[in-house]
């Protein structure tokens, strides 16, 4: 190698050496970086993040009763797919009634309720009355003040036979005062009841946004679950009830509710042809409806429970019981097994 050639060598190896400490220096002072991403695996840093929701905060509550709710409702989507009608409605009028009550003898108890008339505004679910009549026995909420207005949860009409005489559908408001929203000024206003767990989470919120909201409740189809079990060839009663069921993720575990093991009611709903092995440990809508003759509660009740996630059926059952929670269970596809059983005590 000549001396010129050698010379060019060593300056190229001092520049090399210099560059180096150049980019050592830049990724101390400026911290070492990730390889660029390519452009199908790089964030899409102009997409909105996720919204995030606060829980809303509860009003406080200036009423209590001394009552036990068949249901206690904890959001806003399972109380309007409880509900048969929803409605926007004025009291026009209040009195006072009798409700009659059955005894094992044949004696006939009576005892006072409170009626509320109120003349629909607005119909959110269902077909409604022009003028609507609700039946309070305990915990009354409703009251007859100008210029309020009622968002009512109402379930399906109530029996005659149980009173009040006179013409007209009655009904009640789900878990009383639970399903019942005043308006005054255009807000969701008190006072308010201990147990009012979602009327309280829009306490001093606009009507315009509780109405929006019930208007946005993608509701499931009762018809399909009703028509399910009626094809099965039973007869289904008016009314039902919805809950969030939250099933076991062990099938030996106890369905909540029940003493039986969550095994038997899914072995019940793949004999019907709906298989809940992937629904272990989460929580769907349940819709129960009572079934065949109004019988008193000393004979076997019939009920189906039919399970729904988003819209779709995806299980369900016939129970047979005395008690509820120690019942015989069939597929809903097993009707006359079921009409034979004994129902267990």
């Amino acid at each position: 190698m000549t001396e010129h050639s050698q010379a060019l060598t060593r300056q190229y190896l001092r520049m090399r050496t210099a560059l180096v400490v150049v980019v050592l220096l830049v990724a101390v002072s400026c911290g070492a970086r990730e390889p660029a991403a390519q452009p199908s695996e790089r964030p899409d840093t102009d997409a909105p993040a996720p919204l995030v929701v606060p829980p809303r905060p509860l009003a406080s509550a200036d009423r209590d009763c001394t009552v036990s709710w068949a249901q206690s409702f904890r959001s806003l989507d399972l109380l309007t797919d409880a509900a048969d009608v929803v409605i926007r409605a004025q009291v026009v009028a209040e009195d006072t009634v009798q409700l009659r009550a059955f005894g094992a003898n044949g004696s006939v108890r009576l005892r006072e309720a409170r009626r509320t008339t109120l003349r629909v505004v607005e119909t959110l679910k269902g077909v409604a009355e022009p003028e609507v009549r609700v039946i309070e026995d305990v915990c009354p909420g409703l009251a007859l003040a100008p210029g309020d207005e009622w968002v009512l949860f109402l379930g399906a009409a109530f029996d005659p036979k149980y009173g009040p005489d006179g013409p007209g559908v009655h009904r009640f408001t789900l878990g009383g005062p639970q399903g019942q929203f005043r308006i005054r000024a255009s807000r969701i206003s008190g006072p308010f009841f201990r147990f009012q767990h979602i009327v309280r989470e829009y306490g001093g919120a606009t009507s315009a946004e509780l109405l929006s909201d019930v208007r946005a409740v993608r509701q499931i189809d009762l018809g399909l679950s009703r028509a399910i079990v009626a094809r099965a060839g039973w007869t289904v009663l008016p009314g039902h009830r919805v809950l969030d069921l939250q099933l076991p993720g062990d099938a030996t575990m106890p369905l909540p509710g029940h003493e039986r093991p969550f095994g038997v009611f899914a072995d019940a709903s793949r004999r019907a042809g709906y298989d809940l092995a992937a629904f272990g440990g989460r929580t769907l809508r349940a819709v129960s409806y009572l079934l065949e003759l109004d019988r008193p509660s000393t004979e076997k009740q019939y009920r189906a429970t039919v399970l729904h996630d988003r819209g779709a059926v995806v299980g369900g059952w016939i129970t047979v019981a005395h008690d509820l929670g120690d019942s015989e269970v069939f597929a809903l596809t097993e009707r006359d097994a079921a009409l034979a059983s004994r129902g267990r005590r």
